[in-house]
């Protein structure tokens, strides 16, 4: 199958969700059952029930300042957001740019643990995400992998303990830093994708990097911005960004054999920096948003070339699928839902 933009055929646009504000993330939990938006430059959040699609909570998280695509709920139903700039409800503190993370409630709205806490008084810690920073919640919930002063950190989830500092290797002539991250599915390897255009893999047990390679070759600004895994840990997804509409697309999103590095296909039609990119549950689908389009590619017969199944003139800057491969993509203030 094949698509063009505004194709009508492939999967279909079954219901609009809206919010206050401009969608920063989307995410789904473990079953399904319920669908979450950060918005506003992320200081909301709102939750909807899919049986109903009706809102079940909607509460202000503190400040302002939001991380691309940095929005999760873990295995136990509760969110996860970076820690913003602002005040603390918490008397203890005076600030929340202490901590990395923060952990909700997402019955209540309230929060659940700082992360790191490290007790009175309050200390600057050396494992800091930034609140525009990027970090992503492992497969099994067991992980997250958030970017820290270019380097990667590595918690895991059960004490939030840190497990360890992943550094990104510099360029021949360049320091590099890191742009996005991803946590293969067996949690057994984490993928930097660098402000160069560089890809690293490390093992997440000793933190050894064990490949290396371009996707998007040239100088800064060749931005790898967008980064996941297939489900079956075979295959990555990349994408450039800091990409300028009037580029010609030669293939923004890159796809690559995870075994050796070898790039697979690069998927074209895009408009703008790619901004998310993500599979769903099966493997046989990849969702790709940039700054004006949303295209979703049939990826069952890989290593063959994709199929464009879907192009729609809809800026997507967060998709996500859903355990039974609803998709939900941003645009704008609105999430669109796709079967």
């Amino acid at each position: 199958m094949s698509g063009s933009l505004d194709d009508t055929r492939g999967p279909k646009e079954v219901r609009r969700l809206q919010v206050e504000g401009s969608i920063n993330a989307v995410t789904w939990n473990s079953d399904g059952s319920r669908i979450a938006a950060l918005s506003d430059f992320g200081s909301a959040v709102t939750i909807w029930e899919t049986s109903s699609w009706s809102v079940v909570n909607k509460f202000q998280r503190y400040g302002g300042a939001y991380s691309q695509n940095s929005f999760a709920f873990l295995p136990d139903g509760t969110l996860l957001t970076a820690a913003p700039i602002g005040r603390s409800p918490d008397p203890k503190y005076t600030t929340l740019a202490i901590f990395c993370l923060i952990q909700w409630n997402a019955e209540t709205g309230q929060p659940v643990r700082y992360i790191p806490d490290l007790g009175y008084p309050p200390k600057v810690p050396s494992e800091k995400i930034g609140p525009t920073d990027t970090f992503v919640v492992s497969a099994d919930g067991s992980m997250v992998a958030g970017i820290s002063a270019g380097d990667v950190l590595l918690f895991e989830t059960r004490s939030w303990s840190l497990l360890r500092r992943l550094p990104t290797p510099p360029t021949p002539t360049h320091p590099d830093h890191a742009e996005s991250v991803a946590i293969s599915p067996s949690g057994r390897q984490v993928a930097i994708g660098t402000a160069f255009g560089y890809v690293h893999f490390f093992g997440a047990d000793d933190g050894t990097r064990s490949l290396s390679f371009v996707a998007f070759p040239g100088d800064f600004g060749m931005v790898c911005g967008a980064i996941t895994f297939s489900p079956d840990g075979r295959f990555l997804a990349t994408g450039r960004g800091l990409v300028s509409v009037k580029e010609n697309d030669d293939g923004w999103t890159r796809l690559w054999r995870v075994s050796d590095g070898a790039m697979v296909a690069g998927l074209t039609g895009g408009k703008g920096s790619v901004r998310a990119a993500a599979w769903n549950h099966s493997g046989d689908t990849l969702a790709v948003g940039d700054d004006r389009t949303l295209r979703l590619w049939r990826t069952t017969q890989l290593p063959q070339r994709p199929q464009l199944a879907m192009a729609k003139r809809d800026s997507s800057y967060s998709a996500a699928f859903s355990p039974n491969g609803t998709l939900a993509a941003s645009d704008g203030s609105e999430i669109a839902i796709y079967h």
